[in-house]
């Protein structure tokens, strides 16, 4: 969806936390910190929101991704 909504090739490139964690600590984050974060990414990627408040419409109603992308394009243009 990026990539035709931005008009370039956009590719999504799967990470380890502990990646992500040497990422955010060479942009300045304290090491605790992004450990911390890039934890709660983990637990979320593995479902940890949906065990407490069900499926993401319980909160939020139906959205379609493409729909707030196309609304938000400004956001994604660097």
């Amino acid at each position: 969806m990026f990539t035709e909504l931005l008009g370039r090739k956009i590719t999504h490139i799967r990470t380890t936390v502990g990646k992500l964690t040497e990422a955010a600590i060479s942009h300045g984050y304290p090491r605790g910190l992004a450990a911390t974060l890039c934890n709660f990414d983990e637990n979320i990627a593995n479902g940890s929101e949906e065990a407490l408040v069900g499926k993401s419409t319980t909160i939020t109603g139906k959205h379609e991704l493409k729909d707030f992308l196309e609304e938000n394009k400004s956001l994604w243009i660097v």
